[in-house]
């Protein structure tokens, strides 16, 4: 059976060594922005939302991680999924979109965003997810 929780702040440490190489999967593709460690600091300063994905049968196994963040726009919130990655991603798909929605929810948001690589997009269109930008970049260096 998967599982999905947000994870306490104050528990943030403790799981860490776990869920860091899903991370380090998803910072590895924000060309330099992020690497895991400053998603670590993130979250223990409360600006993100960890959520860990596992599998509990003899022990957990620890199958992805996800981190949002709630961002305030002039007029209107959103809760943002800043990194989302792991195995098996299809079979937990839906029910972390559900989690995201019903967190959103709780906090009064008004939509739930993500940024990502166009594969993305592709894997949740059937959860009625559309595209509404695309961020391109010009390198400086």
């Amino acid at each position: 059976m998967i599982n999905i929780s947000l994870v306490p702040v104050d528990e943030v440490r403790n799981i860490w060594e776990n869920v860091s190489r899903h991370v380090k999967k998803a910072t590895d593709y924000t060309y330099g922005r992020y690497r895991e460690i400053d998603v670590l600091h993130e979250c223990l300063m409360g600006k993100f939302n960890l959520w860990v994905v596992y599998r509990e049968e003899e022990e957990v196994d620890y199958i992805g991680a996800s981190v949002t963040e709630v961002l305030q726009y002039p007029r209107k919130k959103a809760l943002s999924v800043v990194f989302l990655s792991g195995d098996d991603f299809s079979e937990w798909m839906p029910e972390i979109d559900k989690k995201f929605v019903d967190f959103a929810k709780v906090l009064e948001c008004d939509f739930v965003e993500a940024c990502g690589r166009a594969g993305w997009e592709r894997k949740v269109k059937k959860l009625g997810w559309i595209k509404r930008f695309s961020i391109i970049e010009r390198p400086l260096t």
